[in-house]
């Protein structure tokens, strides 16, 4: 393992935490990496080992297990069904809403299950189920199979443009200043310009970078997998698409990285890494509690990941020591997302329980009663639960059902009153906004 750094920025310091801001912008979870095509409904030749260089190439019925919750929900009023062609209110920039992967949008509505569809975009492509929407200034980013994405208008969902990006795209963009960045299976990190879909910069890594990255700052973060066993983390420039560190983690990653004051955390195999956001050098490593680690959530002051054995861990922060460990199963774990009311996770089978932050109990766990597999994220607002286009409520657990047409348990997001989510090859927006004033 060993990092390095390129270019002439001097290290800034880290900010040692902790951070008792408000719980309720931080935390959230689940990169499914690879290709699982029973649920999709210059480039140089590629290296198959470790590549030299990193240069860009720039171009133009809920059981109730505890009574109250940590901390209460929100009371919402209610809303009107949305008037013709309104523009989607909120936004979800990036694939767990925001650089601590919390999954928790804390001004979204969200619609109820009797909301009216607003309007359904025909996608001409297989989608990655674990691959949801972008929304950012009323535009909608999807990524497909084939090689494209995709941006639709909020208010109709009318397609805006397509880049061509030349292979399948299996991951959430994330967006900042303009600029939408994703991997891409022919093993390359692709930026691209929101307002018309031009190349600003293509990365090449060697290897198909398949969980979406983290943008804080104007550095990306993404993990890379150099063939079948080695992984790294990197740092790239958002403006030129260059290098700045690497650090090498020895195993395959399948991890979005959670970036907080100035520290990435992002899990490999079964140990859990802190690095420094400006240079890469090792903080802090914990391993050992079994398991492949998924998708970190960062919170004030604790780092939570699931495990392919069906385990959640909770890390303290500061020095990676492990707070507590929860199994709840055999089934594959889905997130989790991190709200004020607690630590959502999901599962294949179609189980979501939240849990209590501090040790792990588990308040509520419910079945959403799908024969579907689960391969979206949880999505959490401030009064409900969404795992694709099923609605749970947030304080008990209650499965309301099931949100617009069809039944999706693919990767959905709520922006504002809008929930979007794909389904029979459909990218799908319910809307249910607050009427004017």
């Amino acid at each position: 393992m060993g990092s390095s750094s390129e270019g002439s920025d001097e290290p800034r310091r880290v900010s040692r935490r902790r951070l008792l801001a408000s719980v309720a912008t931080t935390l959230g979870t689940a990169g499914i990496g690879g290709c699982l095509r029973s649920d999709i409904q210059g480039t140089t030749a590629t290296p198959t080992g470790r590549p030299e260089t990193a240069a860009a190439t720039p171009t133009p019925g809920a059981r109730s297990e505890t009574a109250v919750p940590e901390t209460p929900t929100e009371t919402r009023t209610a809303f009107e069904t949305p008037e013709p062609n309104r523009a989607i209110a909120g936004e979800w920039s990036t694939a767990y809403y925001d650089a601590q992967n919390t999954a928790y949008a804390a001004d979204a509505t969200g619609p109820g299950v009797d909301a009216e569809t607003k309007w359904r975009a025909d996608i001409d492509a297989n989608i990655f189920p674990g691959a949801g929407p972008a929304v950012v200034d009323n535009t909608v980013l999807m990524g497909v199979y084939g090689g494209a994405l995709l941006a639709f208008d909020g208010r109709d969902g009318s397609e805006r443009w397509r880049a061509s990006v030349g292979d399948d795209v299996y991951a959430t963009p994330a967006v900042a200043d303009g600029t939408a960045v994703f991997g891409s299976v022919g093993g390359k990190i692709h930026a691209v310009s929101v307002r018309d879909g031009s190349e600003q910069w293509a990365h090449e890594i060697g290897y198909p970078p398949n969980v979406p990255v983290t943008i804080v700052d104007d550095t990306v973060y993404a993990v890379v997998e150099y063939g079948y066993t080695e992984g790294a983390v990197i740092a790239v420039d958002l403006a030129t698409g260059r290098r700045q560190w690497r650090t090498d983690t020895g195993t395959q990653m399948a991890a979005t990285p959670a970036v907080a004051d100035g520290t990435v955390y992002v899990g490999s195999g079964d140990t859990m890494y802190a690095l420094d956001a400006a240079t890469g050098q090792e903080q802090w490593t914990s391993t050992g509690n079994g398991g492949r680690y998924r998708t970190a959530t960062v919170d004030g002051g604790r780092v939570y990941v699931t495990t392919g054995d069906g385990n959640v861990l909770a890390f303290d922060r500061d020095d990676g020591a492990t707070q507590w460990s929860r199994s709840i199963g055999t089934e594959i774990p889905v997130g989790p997302a991190r709200s004020p009311a607690g630590v959502v996770v999901a599962d294949e089978s179609g189980t979501v329980r939240l849990l209590t932050p501090s040790d792990g109990t588990v308040r509520w766990s419910t079945s959403l009663g799908t024969r579907r597999l689960v391969r979206g994220h949880p999505t959490v607002t401030p009064e409900a639960v969404y795992v694709g286009n099923y609605r749970i409520d947030l304080a008990d657990g209650t499965v309301r059902g099931t949100v617009g047409p069809g039944q999706s348990a693919h990767q959905s997001v709520v922006a504002g009153g809008t929930l979007l989510y794909t389904v029979r090859g459909q990218l799908v927006a319910v809307q249910t906004e607050e009427p004017p004033a």
